[in-house]
């Protein structure tokens, strides 16, 4: 097709493409940065995480919203820097602290009942970062490269992208080596629901499920996670669970459902004691999956 001969058409598709790129932009809310933010609040457990791992605590004002532990090996680096609330903090607490950058790990952090819109905080001469992986449509199985999309974003804006892509590697070389083809079939449950809230299609969990060497009982279903009926779970008749745990949530309660419900108690999983518990965090499209692959895959070897 000439432009020449198609003006108009072509304006229409650069206006298009313009538009997509801006609302991919306003979805994600990113940033566009000129130079690395000298100060920052990071709110959830995967962006304060991937702060320390990148070694750019020197950055951090205070912290916000810890789903799990911090790993040993990170959890020094916040000596001194303080946790200021323990889910979102007030948007009072922050404009104190006067950061360049908010990074938060959820696109539920900006919205009216908690902390404004990005707009609102670039009026007042703070940017916003956003994982840029959980404000993106979930249609698709994820990747290992999907786990680190956030992290690569961050060492990109404080120029320290050699760091990323040796954590990348060195994580890469503990997948573990999934050599049969017969594989258990894993439900991944979240402990903080009432509801049973399973691991769907694409998310962290079935990426974490598969590369540990698991069939995810919950692919069929759409999105990052879905709700089933007790029933509909007790039909799927998993052979391992992982539940996904928090650090202020008791898994007493579901575990107690599992063993005493007439229907989930005869489940193989149940049955043969094959429960695992696994932190939230290493469930999600991060850098920490590798833990939650690892540990999920010394369950499969029993299984096998």
């Amino acid at each position: 097709m000439q432009a020449s001969r198609y003006p108009f058409i072509w304006i229409l598709l650069l206006i298009c493409e313009a538009c997509s790129i801006n609302q991919l932009q306003a979805n994600c809310h990113l940033p566009m940065l000129t130079k690395p933010p000298q100060t920052v609040v990071a709110l959830n457990q995967t962006s304060i995480e991937n702060i320390l791992r990148l070694d750019l605590q020197h950055h951090l004002l205070a912290t916000a919203f810890l789903d799990d532990e911090i790993p040993v090996d990170l959890a020094s680096k916040l000596d001194g820097i303080p946790e200021i609330a323990k889910l979102w903090p007030s948007r009072e607490q922050i404009l104190a602290l006067k950061p360049e950058l908010i990074y938060a790990g959820f696109p539920s952090a900006f919205t009216k009942s908690t902390l404004g819109t990005p707009k609102w905080w670039q009026a007042h001469n703070t940017e916003v970062l956003i994982n840029p992986y959980s404000c993106q449509k979930t249609n698709k199985p994820l990747h290992w490269q999907d786990a680190w999309q956030d992290l690569d974003q961050l060492a990109q804006i404080f120029q320290v992208s050699h760091k990323a892509e040796t954590l990348k590697q060195q994580a890469q070389a503990l997948l573990p080596d999934i050599t049969t083809t017969r594989k258990p079939k894993v439900l991944l449950l979240d402990v903080y629901s009432q509801q049973a809230q399973v691991g769907a299609c694409c998310g962290g969990a079935d990426l974490m499920i598969r590369l540990a060497g698991g069939i995810n009982v919950g692919a069929n279903l759409k999105g990052r996670w879905s709700n089933l009926s007790w029933e509909a779970v007790a039909l799927q008749n998993p052979d391992i669970i992982v539940l996904a745990t928090y650090q202020r949530t008791s898994t007493s309660t579901l575990e107690a459902k599992l063993n005493q419900h007439p229907l989930l108690s005869k489940m193989n999983a149940v049955k043969n004691q094959r429960i695992i518990n696994i932190p939230f965090t290493a469930t999600l499209a991060s850098p920490r999956i590798i833990e939650g692959i690892n540990d999920l895959n010394a369950m499969v070897k029993t299984w096998q």
